[in-house]
Formats: C-alpha cells, structure tokens, sequence
C-alpha cells in the first residue's frame, strides 16, 4: 500500500510545485504589465505638462514678460489645473519674474529643472523638491524655456505639481493587500507611495538602497523578489520613465505584490490534495487490514 501511494504522493507534490511556479509567472507578467501602464501614464502627464508650458511660451505677453497680464494668464492657468502647485516664470537668470501664486523666495536658479531648461534650452523634468510657496509642500516640477521672437532665451516658464496628487494618476483600488504602487526620482528619492506608510515608506526619503541600485544599474524594465522596507517579502517591478528613448530617465515607477497573496491559491490546492491524499491512504490501510485479518489472519489463527 505505502508503494502504491508513493508515485501519487510525487505527482500530487510536483502538480503542486508546477502550479505555485505557473502563479510566480503569471504574477511577474501582470505586476510588470501594471507597472509598465503606470510608466505610459506618468509619461503622458509630462507630454501635457510640456504642451502647456510650450504653448504659454508662445504667448507674446510672456515672451515679453508682461507682469500683470502673465499674472492673469498664469492665474487662470491653475484654476483650470488644481494639480498644479504653481507656475512661474523666471527670467535667463532663473530670477521669478511673475507666477501664479506668489512665492517666497523667487531664485529659482538653483533648481534642477530650471539649470537644465536654462542651459540645454529645452524642455526639462526635475526631482523631488519642497516647494517654495511658504508651504514647504513636496512637489515636483517641469520647466520650459521661453524665447523672444529672435529665438534667444529670454526666461524660463516652470510648472510644479503636489506630490500627493501623484494618486490621481494611477488606479490601485485593485490591488491586493499589502501591495504598493510608487514611484521614485532619478536619484532614487521616494516620490509617492500608495498605500501610504510614513513609518517605513515616508516620501522624500531614499527607498532601500538594494532596490534602487537594481533598477538604476539595469538601466530598463525589470523584476525581482525580496522583502521591502516595511519586512514584507514581494514580487517588486520596475521601470524606468524617460521623456527620450535615449534619455537618461528621470523617474522610475514600482509595483509591489506580497508573494503570500500570489502562493495563496496554489498552496490551498496543495494542502487539499495532500488531505485527500492522506484520507485516502489510512482507507486503503483500513481497509487492506480489514481484508488480511479475514483472508490471512484469522485462517492462519484458526
């Protein structure tokens, strides 16, 4: 009887086995599909960020740096965009000439966006930031560089956005619990991270420095398994954002799903056909005893 379970013992053991790696692999494919549609939306976000600021930089009030009508135009701007924590405009020297709502300290000269917008004269993202409204709020922010009708470089028009509206971006409602989404800066500083877990997962601060050196030395999409800041063990995707295919990027996005939610139906299954296995076996038992008590036993006593 033992011999005759064994091989239905190892076939049960390696279904088992084969359906948790076919639940790993599906997984991987769909965090990796989650986390790609997260790069397409934030990528899509910065093409809207650009057309605007490019097409505020046509305007011949703010080529000429029109305080008050640019203050008007820059106003009605973010009215329209609640997203946006402000909109500036800084002059060759990244001195705020004018902005939507008024700032605190108008050099703006130091920023990243502003320096590569300033001396690459081209569209440019930036990184994390605490905005310089008198809120001290984390933003991010976008600049474009505006030129008078000789093509010199008469400014910089800037754009920054509150770092808590990044969940406006992604839809997470699905996800499974003690799953994340979040997304990173180029240095690896934590932009947002949804659910929030200031504990272990405060925005601004470094993610786990094992994490982001996978992601910043692969240089593309990738995935890989281990435990997060917070101790849990997940599936963790990644991928880099890039405003040029050969662009350095300057945002990566992340996805995260527990590896105990992703086991949790192949490891039922198991545990329900080692049961059914197990009550099969002390039958046969039962039963073959039953069978050699009256076909051997008894005879050979009597």
């Amino acid at each position: 009887v033992l011999l005759a379970i064994m091989p239905a013992l190892a076939i049960i053991l390696y279904s088992g086995l084969e359906e948790r790696r076919r639940s790993i692999e599906g997984a991987r494919q769909n965090t990796l599909l989650l986390t790609h549609a997260m790069a397409e939306s934030q990528q899509e976000f910065s093409r809207s960020v650009r057309q605007m600021l490019a097409t505020l930089a046509l305007l011949p009030q703010v080529q000429r740096m029109e305080r008050e009508q640019c203050r008007q135009i820059l106003g009605a701007m973010l009215e329209q965009h609640p997203d946006y924590l402000n909109i500036a405009l800084t002059d060759r020297h990244g001195i705020v000439q004018v902005a939507g709502r008024s700032l605190r300290i108008i050099d703006l000269a130091d920023r990243k966006h502003v320096r590569a917008a300033m001396e690459g004269e081209v569209f440019s993202v930036g990184e994390y930031i605490m905005s310089r409204t008198g809120s001290g709020t984390p933003a991010f922010a976008f600049a474009h560089p505006v030129y008078d009708p000789d093509k010199q470089l008469r400014g910089v028009l800037t754009a920054a956005i509150r770092l808590a509206d990044f969940a406006n971006f992604y839809d997470v409602s699905n996800l499974p619990e003690k799953s994340f989404v979040a997304v990173t800066d180029h240095q690896g500083i934590r932009l947002f991270y949804h659910p929030p877990l200031k504990g272990t997962n405060a925005i601004g601060q470094p993610i786990k420095k094992s994490s982001w050196e996978k992601a910043h030395l692969a240089g593309k999409p990738g995935i890989f398994s281990g435990r997060g800041s917070d101790g849990v063990r997940r599936i963790f995707a990644f991928e880099p954002v890039r405003f040029e295919p050969e662009a350095p990027p300057y945002m990566y996005v992340w996805t995260g799903i527990p590896e105990a939610h992703v086991l949790a139906p192949a490891n039922a299954h198991l545990r329900r056909n080692l049961l059914l296995l197990v009550a099969a076996a002390v039958l046969a038992f039962f039963i073959t005893m039953l069978i050699a008590k009256k076909t051997l036993i008894s005879p050979i006593e009597s």
